[in-house]
């Protein structure tokens, strides 16, 4: 008698979770509907602000859906504006730093300019030192040319 009452409390329990099993389906299914309602819904309404498919709307209608269009705009023009204002900030910066490093180099040119003049005086100085021995001491080109005359055995 234990066993057919414990068959009976079992076989209640297995219906139990079968109806709830089910009942969990009936409401995964409704979701499921209701999801694609809504997907199919906002589907059409994203061709509308494309501009398709606008012939059963009223002119109530349009007027709601062109004024989605414009805040849209709106809000586009608003998001672009701040991205050049950020991108023109950013090339400010650079710009700055680019003079900065320009004026730097152009005090290093200048710089080495004033050490080069003043490194062409000290050479041009010391050329015309030279020039000025050379008048001073007598010509070696007689010498110079019998000793090459020597070694060539003229």
């Amino acid at each position: 008698m234990t066993e057919v009452i414990e068959r009976h409390r079992l076989q209640a329990e297995n219906t139990e979770k079968q109806g709830q099993s089910s009942s969990e389906m009936q409401s995964g299914a409704s979701t499921y509907a209701k999801l694609s309602k809504e997907i199919g819904e906002k589907t059409l309404n994203l061709r509308q602000m494309e501009g398709e498919e606008l012939e059963g709307l009223s002119f109530e209608e349009l007027i709601k859906l062109e004024r989605q269009v414009e805040k849209g705009r709106t809000r586009i023009r608003q998001i672009k504006g701040e991205n050049l204002r950020k991108v023109i900030s950013s090339l400010k910066g650079k710009e700055a730093l680019l003079v900065h490093q320009n004026a730097r180099l152009k005090e290093q040119m200048n710089g080495m300019s004033r050490e080069h003049a003043s490194l062409l005086k000290l050479c041009t100085s010391s050329e015309s030192m030279n020039n000025n021995r050379r008048a001073v001491e007598p010509p070696l080109r007689d010498s110079v040319v019998s000793d090459a005359s020597l070694r060539l055995g003229l």
